[in-house]
């Protein structure tokens, strides 16, 4: 796969040791079983880690991320918007820990902005997050970043600061 937006990741991939690169195989598979077209920078995440991306973004603990326990994210995802009485559309959970699930929205293109969803932030709003409420997201979304690419960039970044302390 011609990697495009996630070129830093690629080159730096021997930081992230737990890290398991996926197959174009199971993406594809994914992408037919979900009936969806993932974004190119989701793709080229998946292809580089996407077998087991525990350790990179959340350090561990806790049930495994990967495609391969998808419907599991995505199950506790949604369940944790039900049990808040939210719904929030066309979203694709990619990430859970604890009360929280990172996400981004399918109809923003192929580098889409990531956002989180926590129950903390849903019933404690302002006083959480000093003016979440007038942030326009559904209730208990803070946006993360800009782009799928850039949060992986900054998490890459981090990396190789620790690596040179």
């Amino acid at each position: 796969m011609e990697i495009k937006y996630l070129n830093k990741l690629k080159d730096n991939f021997q930081l992230f040791k737990d890290s398991k690169p996926s197959s174009i195989e199971k993406i594809d598979a994914l992408e037919n079983e979900l009936s969806i077209q993932l974004p190119k920078t989701v793709k080229e995440f998946f292809f580089l880690t996407g077998d087991d991306y525990d350790m990179m973004l959340r350090g561990g603990g806790g049930a495994k991320q990967g495609i391969e326990n998808m419907d599991y994210i995505r199950d506790v995802s949604f369940n944790l918007l039900k049990s808040t009485g939210q719904e929030i559309k066309n979203i694709f959970p990619f990430l859970e820990y604890a009360d929280q699930f990172l996400f981004y929205f399918l109809d923003e293109g192929d580098d889409p902005a990531v956002y989180r969803f926590e129950t903390e932030l849903f019933y404690c709003g302002d006083d959480y997050m000093p003016d979440s409420s007038k942030s326009g997201y559904p209730k208990g979304v803070s946006k993360v970043a800009d782009s799928f690419s850039s949060m992986i960039n900054s998490v890459v970044d981090n990396k190789l600061k620790q690596q040179n302390t």
